[in-house]
Formats: C-alpha cells, structure tokens, sequence
C-alpha cells in the first residue's frame, strides 16, 4: 500500500494543525491517521514501517504531537488519539498485548479505553511454548471495556474448524474465560481460527468458533450419542464438558481443608504409608511421575 508521498510534519506545521478549529482539525487528522480498508498491524518486535503502508506516516505522526511542547499539545494529542485508535482496525499479538495497551508505538500512554475494533492474535506455536501463561495473558483482555469488537483469534496449522488435536487442546485450556469473556462482552466479543501465508499478516481465511460455547439442545445431545451430530454440536457438548471439568477442579482447589493436606501432596505421604520400603520406590517413581488425567470424553445426556 501506498503512503501517498506523505513527509513527517515538523514543529511549524503541528503548530498550524493545533490552531485549527476541532472541525478542521478532525478532517485532517482523519486523512494522516485513518485506514478503514485494512487492519493496523503492531508487532511488539517489528517496526510498524515493515508490516503497514499508507498509516506509516500517521504514526510518525503521533509520534511528534508527543514529543511537542507547544500551545494546546494535550487537546491535539487526546483528538489524534482518539481518532487513530478509536476509528481503525487493530491486528495486535496476545503476548506483547502491554506493549499495545501503553501505546509504545505512538508516543506512549495507556490506549485500552479508546480503542474500539481489535484483533488479538493467539499462535498455535506460543500456546505450545507458554501453556497455562496464555490464560493470564487472556485476563489482560478484559480491559478493553469500551471496545465495540474484540475477536480472539487463533491462528496457525490444523483445520479452520478447529478439530486437529492442538487446536482441541488450546480451547481445552482457555474455553473457562473464553465463556467469562463472552458473559462480560456480550455480542462484542468473537472468537476464531485463522490462516494465512504469513503469521504476522491478517489472515486470508478464517473461520468463527463463537457458537462452540453455546449450550447444545438437547436434540444435538441425542445426536452425539447416536453418532449423527455435526461437529459444532460435537465441539458444544465437548466444550460443555470441559467447562465442568474445569469448574469441578477450581472447586476441589479452593476447598478449606483445616490444615489436612490434600491427598498425596504432602512430601511425606508416601513415606507415611509404605514406609523405606521396594513399594515406596515404586510409588514415588512410577505412579506419581504419571499424569492420571481423564482423556476427553463426549458425555451424552439424555432427557
């Protein structure tokens, strides 16, 4: 895309788009700092030069109300702000969402209140590298309490319907706020697989997986069991289970005990019940070192 020859504008000129009335100014701000065809990419790594065209001297632009000290640079920069952030399409990644929401690419200044439509991009690979971090990093999203559109997007290998077994296990692990996000944003809030040629463009193809944390109706329920269901309803009654699981586990975590330690997590408990003994070896080494957890299970429940 093209910048359309546009120059960083120097001081003079901030001065000059300062002294304008709010109309005018809102007209040319508009030009320098709003893309609606496409999305603004910002990379935590990247420079926004490499991933953007047209909106590059925009930026550069925000940049330099920022460092102004002139006559009326708070009105100036809350108007461009406003207007950058507030009338464009985000692309933003999911584990540099802080270095978004200080607005370090535009001068600095927290931005999680102006900003409106957004994508925020989860990679198969950084669920693989950082496990249960992702879902601490997904509470950050709950800030963007004014957005009009946040869509979680997860993108890379596997189908766009999500049934590969690493796409399964990344909504295994983030379906419980996955459903805490839908309750507070309400239709607002999307969530979606995505592919594309690159990992750091938007993506060509994509497909929503919203409806997957829909309550199934109990016909869809006699459709798993009968082995007739779609895989939306597949995915309604597994992710259902899940929800369960998960709220069954946090139950289980916040029980007061008086002081008795859970089973087996004492140091000691095996020592206590078998005492220095070939049994106690065996325990240690064997059936703790083994993760006992319950495959997925389809659950049918019928009327």
């Amino acid at each position: 895309m093209a910048s359309e020859g546009k120059v960083p504008m120097n001081d003079n000129e901030i001065r000059y788009l300062s002294s304008l009335t709010n109309e005018d100014r809102a007209v040319m701000l508009q030009q320098w700092l709003v893309q609606w065809w496409y999305p603004v990419i910002l990379h935590p790594s990247r420079e926004p030069s490499d991933l953007n065209g047209y909106i590059v001297p925009g930026i550069a632009l925000l940049k330099r109300i920022a460092a102004y000290e002139g006559k009326g640079k708070l009105d100036l920069m809350r108007q461009a702000k406003e207007k950058f952030y507030g009338e464009n399409h985000f692309l933003v990644w999911l584990y540099g969402i802080q270095h978004f929401f200080n607005g370090a690419t535009t001068g600095g200044g927290e931005v999680d209140d102006i900003v409106r439509n957004v994508t925020v991009r989860c990679n198969i690979s950084d669920h693989e590298k950082n496990g249960k971090n992702l879902v601490t990093e997904l509470e950050n999203l709950f800030r963007f309490k004014k957005v009009d559109r946040l869509t979680l997007e997860i993108f890379g290998e596997g189908t766009l319907e999500g049934s590969d077994l690493k796409t399964q296990r990344l909504i295994q692990d983030i379906c419980p706020i996955v459903k805490r996000l839908m309750i507070f944003f309400g239709t607002r809030f999307n969530i979606q697989k995505g592919s594309g040629i690159s990992p750091l463009l938007p993506s060509s193809e994509y497909r929503r997986l919203t409806s997957y944390w829909d309550p199934p109706q109990v016909p869809a329920r006699q459709r798993v069991c009968s082995g007739g269901a779609t895989f939306k309803e597949l995915m309604q009654v597994q992710v259902e289970s899940w929800l369960a699981d998960k709220s069954y586990d946090e139950q289980k975590d916040n029980l007061n005990h008086g002081g008795i330690a859970d089973p087996w997590n004492a140091q000691d408990a095996p020592d206590s019940l078998f005492g220095d003994s070939e049994d106690c070896t065996f325990f240690k080494e064997y059936i703790l070192s083994q993760e006992w957890n319950n495959p997925p299970m389809l659950e049918c429940f019928l009327p």
